[in-house]
């Protein structure tokens, strides 16, 4: 993939099929702290940064409620993006499944370094019990592609995969948009090309039905 590129909407994004064969690889090849932070990214749609920067006391079990306030990378922690980026996301029952088994994980795995669980602790960590390096996200993706040849994409393209699945199952712009922390105006611009297949799509099942011969 072009690096120029490589974090451009177009070929960035995996189908449904083709996430889901991601996800299965991942599982399989890689702990439970590297699958959560791709699965969490692909079900959710939040940014690289804003995973690395979420804590445990920002996951709302009782809710099913993700609470997104910052973001992090190698330059430290600070406020999230924009006003549209503080924002809650919903969790689906299998995610707060998975959320919930990762933190016992994570548990676990404090206590054999020696350490106790806190609510304001990152949510996700190495086995060593430090935060996740800044990489590891595209790491993975690059080792499911060498691996198992998945298509390579960057970590952002699991949020345009989100973006474009999302717009094709027809789920409103503005949902969608409140989701990504992002304005609508945003979305429809971002995801132009998206949102005209599915004028298409629309199209055709009306040509289907409005039959002029």
């Amino acid at each position: 993939m072009d690096k120029q590129n490589y974090n451009e909407v177009e070929g960035n994004y995996l189908t449904p099929t083709e996430l889901e064969f991601l996800l299965k690889c991942v599982k399989q090849s890689c702990d439970i702290s590297r699958y959560t932070l791709i699965a969490i990214l692909a079900a959710t749609g939040m940014r690289r940064g804003e995973a690395k920067a979420l804590r445990w006391s920002e996951v709302d079990f009782g809710n099913k409620l993700i609470y997104i306030n910052s973001t992090r990378d190698a330059l430290g922690e600070r406020s999230a993006k924009t006003l549209n980026s503080i924002r809650s996301i919903d969790m689906t029952d299998d995610l707060a499944i998975q959320l919930e088994r990762y933190r016992k994980w994570c548990i676990e795995k404090k206590l054999a370094c020696g350490m106790q669980h806190k609510e304001d602790d990152f949510v996700f960590i190495s086995k060593t019990c430090k935060p996740l390096n800044q990489n590891v996200a595209r790491l993975t993706l690059l080792q499911m592609h060498e691996i198992y040849d998945v298509k390579l994409i960057s970590p952002h393209g699991l949020r345009h995969t989100f973006a474009s699945i999302s717009i094709a199952s027809g789920t409103p712009p503005t949902t969608i948009a409140k989701i990504l922390g992002m304005t609508t105006a945003t979305l429809f611009k971002t995801y132009a090309h998206s949102f005209a297949e599915k004028e298409k799509q629309a199209m055709q099942i009306l040509s289907n039905i409005v039959n002029f011969n």
